[in-house]
């Protein structure tokens, strides 16, 4: 079902505007635009989440011990959990 009004506008018009610090667009501040960080004033990242998960895809993908390290871990875990259950 389609929304009755705009829910960016709307989010603006609540939570305020917040510019990200890597991509420059302004956007409502809130944690659905913003990943939440208790040490800053405002109480969210300098960068959008847009742009936060494109330098995190973009380090997975370069480093490729990175991903080695990550993927063992993660089954590491998978498999302690499912004997633990």
């Amino acid at each position: 079902m389609a929304e009755p009004y705009d829910v960016e506008w709307t989010d603006f018009l609540l939570f305020g505007r917040k510019t990200c610090r890597t991509c420059g667009v302004t956007k409502p501040a809130c944690t659905s635009y913003f990943n939440a960080d208790a040490d800053n004033i405002d109480g969210m990242k300098a960068t959008c989440k847009a742009c936060r998960q494109e330098r995190v895809n973009a380090h997975y993908a370069a480093d490729a011990d990175y991903r080695e390290r990550h993927n063992a871990a993660q089954r590491r875990r998978y498999l302690e959990t499912k004997a633990a259950r």
